[in-house]
């Protein structure tokens, strides 16, 4: 029983604190010099862009149903045609991808207290708009 307890308050916290991510946060790990924190903040940032990545796939394969589109170059041209979103470079390293999230929360600080997710999608947006 008491590892069962253990477990629900590990999960809560680590929930918890999941959700509570803020861009005061990620801006320290990723002004820290030392490798764990790097780390975190790369981690950060990969899963930001890989679950951004997978909801632009599955709403462009969505917007090809619904607007009946079979060229995917057409679709690509309507999604890097819509004011939403931005458009990595795929030669864009994690590396730049952690020093525009830097410049961006430090020329900022007003929006730091939101969703370190939040923080990211203004960086990148402004950093990388597609079109």
């Amino acid at each position: 029983m008491k590892k069962y307890i253990l477990f629900l308050i590990v999960i809560y916290f680590g929930i918890n604190n999941a959700f509570a991510y803020s861009g005061n946060e990620l801006l320290q790990e990723c002004s820290d010099n030392r490798a764990n924190e790097q780390i975190v903040c790369m981690t950060y940032i990969q899963g930001f862009t890989s679950g951004y990545n997978s909801a632009q796939d599955f709403f462009s394969k969505f917007r090809n149903l619904s607007l009946k589109l079979t060229d995917e170059q057409e679709t690509a041209e309507i999604i890097a045609a819509s004011k939403y979103g931005f458009c990595i470079p795929p030669e864009a390293t994690m590396g730049q991808l952690a020093l525009v999230a830097v410049k961006y929360m430090n020329e900022n600080p007003k929006d730091l207290h939101h969703d370190a997710g939040l923080s990211l999608e203004n960086a990148f947006y402004e950093a990388f708009p597609c079109g």
